[in-house]
């Protein structure tokens, strides 16, 4: 559990973290056509600018609530998947179709088990710390989905691109986390139970006994970690991209 931190911090890394991202980007040649102009596209009015059909919010069995942010709280919306809509969409707004899904952890583990042998009896013994760092990770998709980007963008994550000319593009998987620590106090309580464990029982994801980890933050360095780790999961994609269009170039 988080404690120290609200949704209002978590918006304003959302807002600027986009901008950051939108810079990176444009230095290496990628344009981006204006909000405005996709806004006033007929599949975005006809089928876009509803009222949002995506909770804020989804409940994994084994994680735990991820809360969802986008840049200045727009429409929480997936871009068209169908071929020809995909084309639609991209005729009439002039630009590609691309698409980004970040996980944000706020916490990361080191566990360990062993085990005591006795008489006919064997023992499993589990500890575990937890230590205040933002992980960033992009390959995290809803429970029981596929990875498959390029029919179903909402069940991956990470960021992909296509080309107004032609409905295939490109899809960057990031093959590891982007860890950054930052300042916090690390509690235990055995009499707390996160939402998604069983609170009759106290066990979780095959009868593990569970208390549970309270991690106090301070905000702003909560924020500064925050910024920096998902500053280079940017400067990332923007070297992949750079790399892409030069491959492109010799061919």
């Amino acid at each position: 559990m988080l404690d120290g931190i609200d949704s209002l911090i978590f918006q304003e890394i959302t807002n600027e973290f986009s901008k950051i991202f939108i810079q990176k980007l444009t230095e290496v040649g990628v344009a981006f056509v204006d909000m405005a102009k996709i806004k006033d596209s007929k599949l975005y009015k006809e089928r876009l600018a509803e009222p949002e059909k995506d909770p804020r919010n989804f409940n994994y069995k084994n994680t735990g609530t991820a809360d969802v942010f986008t840049n200045d709280h727009e429409l929480l919306w997936y871009y068209p998947t169908g071929g020809l809509k995909g084309a639609k969409f991209m005729g009439e707004t002039g630009g590609g179709a691309a698409f980004l899904r970040l996980t944000v952890d706020f916490v990361e583990f080191d566990t360990d088990i062993s085990k005591t042998y006795g008489w006919n009896v064997t023992t499993t013994n589990y500890s575990a710390k937890a230590f205040p760092t933002v992980k960033i990770t992009s390959d995290h998709y809803a429970e029981g989905g596929t990875m498959t980007m390029a029919t179903s963008p909402q069940m991956g994550g990470g960021f992909s691109m296509s080309n107004p000319k032609n409905y295939m593009g490109v899809l960057f998987s990031q093959l590891k986390p982007i860890y950054e620590k930052y300042e916090g106090k690390t509690e235990v309580y055995d009499d707390k139970i996160p939402k998604f464990a069983n609170k009759n029982s106290r066990v979780f994801g095959g009868g593990m006994t569970l208390g549970t980890f309270v991690i106090e933050a301070n905000r702003e360095a909560y924020k500064k970690a925050a910024l920096t780790a998902l500053t280079r999961y940017a400067d990332y994609v923007a070297a992949m991209i750079k790399s892409y269009n030069t491959e492109e170039k010799k061919k």
